[in-house]
């Protein structure tokens, strides 16, 4: 703990100013080749079937079928057939299948069109029958490429005449007969002699290769499949293997790219480190945009659960300022750290041994939460769900009638899901703090804190079959200030108030472990709330009990600094910034609960709250507390375990003639569900 409270304190004492520049990262390489020259010497044309286990060739003679013992893995490539399209087309310069196989579709510069040809058997060449011709001579009349968007209702055309992109309507998928062109995009600033067109899978990345450049230039576009919203990115040369290119394909996923050229008469094999991502660009990869939104988003949700936490027990202690002993909430818990635990253990005062490290003019208090956040996906990142248990314990002292202060230490850890591949981020936070309320004139009163944190996160990034993994520590402090009135009308009371919040939080560099590992820069995260809030409560009194229901509706905008993160892959000097999602600047947080009170006993509470953001973001988070002790000595307290094994349970100890009776029944959230329950009888002599 020593050794952390040192690094949290040396944010006030280093400042880091990186400063980096862009340059193409080598994050595509090339594997091997497979000639077809036996079969093919002017080869034009490329595709495979779903699984790789069967590669396409166009050319001069035909449509050359080959056999892939391991899928898409062309060192594995043997010859199997040659079917003709000599009736419809002499030069045929480019081929694609529908979904299943049984449609196949070749360009050809003789013919000018389009030939559709069925198959009785998906992905057999053998089994092909022509079916129909689709002229598109109206708009290129040296059609060189084709492909499709996923359901077949929009056709893409490549030419070496108009050096651009036709775009066609199918109103029946994959029926050429029902096609009607809608527009075109020239390529001719980066490529005069176009000779193929591939999407990635949901169609915002286009990749056209040509024998000009001999590269393959990518396009980004914002609406899928619609080439009108294009916008050149970058290219990739494949000179050093093919500087007559004519065709390209990728697998399904985009981390193998395949190359079919004039000069080598073979097919190149490449990887590439992101799926359809020619200079690696992290950006481009969802998972690793979200992974870090969900850093970001953690550090600022540790700092806000910490300070709500506090508020609201200053709330508390506003609301019971006449009482001598403000003890609230006596959950005994076991965290899961021999530290925490033990502090815990000193605080909480036991009826029957009086030990504590807390002098008896301090009253201790304890709160559990349990918070769920849920951010959806957006066009370059992944969803991001966020499971949170927080345990705070605390201990305050009256200075004066009106005047406390208090200090508290918190404790929690997180679950965050990062998209649907498996990443996500296994997170704890350790927080202490300081707080104050003192009252002002006619019921005013200025509150605030100011806090300490540590946080660990533990970082899995998975992409295809691909894992990576990393431990990056973070530092935090953190301070607030909430200025209100209490509008006293008897037994209900409103409570309007202003609060600001600010936060800093400096993240650790790290790297990570695997194939196609990052190496993270330290980060910093400034962040910032300012929230205007209206709470209520009520008193229903009964004859030894009262009960006291209680809201509040809280708007809040969040004005926090941008946090670029910035990285490079292992080995590589290129380096890359990577900046965060949108995220919500306007918060909306309403919360509703109740307080039980018996008289000298019971004290039970309980609340939810939801906040939502602008930002397609919202939390769920459910508050709770329990304290009892009876005039008979007997005492009750709920136990709430934060450890990685969650539990919960209830304990029971009562005197009897000097004797200490102990009841305590447990139940675990773990997949078996175990329960336990014991019962002793003990005497200290």
């Amino acid at each position: 703990m020593l050794n952390h409270l040192k690094k949290i304190f040396s944010i006030f004492l280093i400042f880091n100013l990186t400063f980096v520049t862009s340059a193409q990262a080598a994050t595509i390489e090339f594997v091997d080749s497979f000639s077809v020259a036996t079969q093919e010497t002017f080869p034009t044309g490329i595709t495979f079937n779903n699984d790789g286990t069967k590669m396409f060739v166009t050319g001069a003679a035909g449509v050359n079928e080959y056999t892939l013992t391991t899928g898409f893995d062309v060192s594995t490539a043997s010859f199997r057939l040659l079917f003709s399209v000599a009736t419809q087309e002499t030069f045929p310069t480019g081929i694609t299948f529908n979904n299943d196989g049984t449609k196949m579709f070749v360009t050809g510069a003789a013919g000018v069109d389009v030939n559709e040809y069925t198959l009785t058997t998906g992905f057999d060449v053998s089994t092909s029958s022509f079916v129909d011709a689709f002229s598109v001579a109206a708009q290129e009349i040296s059609p060189t490429g084709i492909t499709f968007n996923n359901d077949g209702t929009k056709m893409f055309v490549t030419g070496s005449i108009g050096d651009d992109v036709n775009e066609y309507t199918l109103t029946t998928g994959f029926d050429v007969s029902t096609s009607t062109f809608v527009d075109a995009f020239s390529v001719a600033a980066q490529e005069n002699n176009p000779r193929d067109i591939a999407f990635n899978n949901d169609g915002t990345k286009m990749f056209v290769i040509g024998s000009t450049g001999d590269d393959v230039n990518e396009y980004t576009l914002t609406t899928g499949f619609d080439v009108s919203t294009a916008v050149f990115r970058d290219a990739f040369s494949v000179a050093a293997q093919e500087n007559d290119p004519r065709d390209i394909a990728f697998n399904n996923d985009g981390t193998k790219m395949f190359v079919v050229g004039f000069a080598g008469q073979d097919v190149n094999e490449y990887t590439l480190n992101n799926g359809f991502d020619l200079d690696g660009d992290p950006n481009d990869n969802k998972d690793v945009k979200a992974t870090i939104d969900a850093q970001i988003q953690l550090a600022k949700e540790n700092i806000k659960q910490s300070i709500d936490t506090v508020s609201g027990h200053l709330a508390y202690l506003r609301a019971n300022r006449t009482k001598d002993n403000l003890s609230k909430n006596n959950i005994k818990l076991k965290y899961g750290d021999a530290v925490l635990t033990s502090l815990n253990d000193a605080m909480l005062i036991s009826n029957h041994t009086k030990k504590s490290i807390i002098p008896d003019d301090w009253s201790s208090w304890s709160e559990g939460s349990i918070g769920m956040t849920k951010i959806d996906a957006k066009t370059n990142s992944s969803k991001i769900d966020i499971d949170t248990q927080s345990l705070a314990v605390g201990f305050d002292k009256k200075l004066n009638n009106n005047d406390l202060l208090g200090f508290a230490v918190q404790y929690g850890q997180s679950d965050t899901d990062v998209g649907s591949n498996g990443s996500g981020i296994d997170s704890k936070n350790y927080n202490l703090s300081v707080y104050r309320t003192r009252p002002l004139e006619d019921d005013n009163f200025i509150e605030g804190l100011i806090g300490i944190g540590f946080l660990e996160n533990d970082i899995t990034r998975k992409t295809d079959a691909n894992t990576t993994t990393g431990s990056r520590n973070g530092n935090q402090l953190f301070g607030s200030v909430n200025y209100g009135k209490t509008i006293d009308k008897g037994d209900f009371n409103l409570t309007p108030t202003a609060r600001v919040d600010l936060g800093y939080t400096e993240l650790d560099a790290y790297t990570e472990t695997g194939t196609n590992a990052l190496s993270y820069d330290k980060q910093t995260v400034e962040s910032g709330l300012a929230s205007l809030g209206l709470a209520f409560n009520n008193i229903v009194k009964f004859e030894n009990s009262s009960l006291k229901p209680f809201g509040s509706i809280e708007y809040g905008y969040d004005f926090s600094n941008s946090s670029d993160a910035k990285m490079n892959y292992v080995g590589s000097a290129t380096n890359f910034t990577v900046k965060p999602s949108n995220t919500s600047n306007y918060l909306l947080s309403s919360e509703i609960g109740f307080e039980f009170i018996t008289k000298d006993n019971l004290n039970l509470t309980a609340s939810y709250k939801r906040t939502e953001g602008d930002q397609d973001m919202s939390t769920d988070a459910i508050k709770f507390g329990l304290n009892f002790k009876s005039k008979r000595e007997t005492e009750y307290a709920m136990t709430l375990d934060g450890s990685d094994e969650m539990a919960a349970g209830f304990n029971i100890a009562k005197n009897i003639n000097g004797f200490d009776l102990s009841l305590n029944a447990k139940q675990t959230f773990n997949e078996n569900s175990d329960q336990a329950a014991n019962v002793s009888l003990s005497r200290k002599f």
